[in-house]
């Protein structure tokens, strides 16, 4: 699956230590659900990803000119008789402020929504990453509420903001932004995203939890 800048693809035994330094960063590390912050291993780590690949839907990032992999996209949770699945992804600090940002999402939503009978894909994003709402909104995402002070980050504790993206909203979304257009727009427009995630180290969809506890 590819895009002007990006390509999806599925990920291969040779990503598997790749994904678990990005995940074992310990500037990154806290991001995580408290959950995984207690996988420190990659023997620990092997069979969590292992259940991702089995369970969900997950690409690697890359970079086309380049053929650098840069970030992974995943969908877990798939829930085919209610129409939803939640969303979690994260990006190397270096490609946070590139164009990239917006279309492996756009990408991504794309691929779920033809491929599977989805109503809504649903995500969730610290309080504090203005960045990430504001490329949520720009695909269609909308707010659908909060958890207050959940998660213990730099000091003290963050809200946990959801979303959700509707089939209609990103039909309507895509349509009206010519699929990436504006959200490069953006990035080249310097609305502050770069210097937002560079910072804070939340994409479009990291730090998406499940429900009831099951993957939060």
């Amino acid at each position: 699956m590819q895009g002007r800048h990006v390509a999806l693809r599925p990920v291969w035994p040779e990503d598997f230590e790749l994904i678990f330094r990005w995940w074992s960063d310990r500037d990154e590390a806290p991001l995580w659900t408290s959950q995984y912050r207690q996988v420190t291993t990659y023997p620990q780590f092997l069979p969590m990803l292992e259940a991702w690949l089995r369970d969900g839907v997950t690409f690697l990032l890359v970079e086309q000119a380049t053929g650098a992999r840069f970030g992974f996209a995943r969908a877990y949770n798939l829930n085919i008789a209610d129409g939803w699945a939640w969303l979690q992804a994260y990006v190397e600090p270096p490609f946070r402020a590139r164009p990239q940002l917006g279309e492996w999402a756009a990408l991504f939503s794309r691929y779920l929504f033809e491929q599977f009978p989805l109503r809504k894909l649903c995500g969730e994003i610290f309080a504090f990453n203005d960045a990430s709402r504001r490329l949520n909104e720009k695909l269609g995402f909308r707010y659908e509420g909060r958890l207050r002070e959940h998660s213990w980050y730099r000091d003290r504790y963050w809200d946990h903001l959801f979303y959700s993206l509707r089939r209609e909203d990103w039909a309507q979304a895509m349509r009206r932004y010519g699929f990436i257009a504006a959200v490069e727009d953006d990035l080249a427009a310097g609305t502050g995203i770069a210097a937002e995630q560079k910072e804070h180290g939340v994409t479009a969809g990291s730090r998406q939890g499940a429900r009831d506890g099951r993957e939060r």
